[in-house]
């Protein structure tokens, strides 16, 4: 990512125990519909690296990649290293045995997605993040289902809806924020 932001290339980030694939296809499909030069990259898709190189060397144009970040490829990010929109999309004890069966260990990889000047978007009803992230960020985005804005209802009524349940709910609304910023 540090190397996107040498190239004045700003990236859309996406992690949580749940729904990251979900969240990015989501993104990279609005984008690209936009006309918007995008690449999916990260634990999806090709390697980030990979498009990089294709793109320094001429063969590829894209303004915004979108990536999807797990905790494993977070825990290595440096304070160089973070998305200028950060998603999180939720926490639960995932993948604790590799990060030494702690939490904090775990949502502090995830943390690494945020840097100084990202916009964080996370949910506001998930307890994981409740508990463990929102005392972290001092600035964020929230969404709620609680309180869903005026402009989201007219994308997602229910009975129109492809993807359904109350998580792809959160999915939806999530990635209209990011579209939205």
């Amino acid at each position: 990512i540090s190397e996107w932001h040498k190239l004045n290339k700003k990236c859309i980030g996406v992690t949580g125990s749940n729904g990251k694939s979900t969240v990015v296809n989501l993104i990279y499909g609005s984008l690209k519909s936009a006309g918007i030069e995008t690449v999916l990259v990260g634990n999806i898709g090709k390697s980030p690296l990979d498009y990089l190189l294709e793109y320094e060397k001429g063969l590829l144009n894209f303004d915004l990649p979108v990536i999807e970040l797990s905790s494993y490829q977070l825990e290595s990010f440096t304070k160089n290293e973070y998305a200028d929109i950060s998603v999180i999309t939720n926490i639960s004890p995932n993948h604790l045995d590799h990060h030494n069966n702690s939490m904090e260990e775990y949502v502090g990889a995830k943390l690494n997605i945020v840097g100084p000047s990202s916009q964080v978007v996370t949910v506001l009803d998930d307890p994981g993040i409740q508990k463990y992230v929102l005392p972290k960020l001092t600035d964020f985005i929230g969404v709620s289902l609680e309180e869903i804005p005026k402009y989201l209802l007219e994308y997602i009524p229910d009975d129109s809806r492809q993807l359904k349940g109350q998580h792809n709910l959160y999915n939806i609304a999530v990635t209209l924020e990011v579209l939205r910023l």
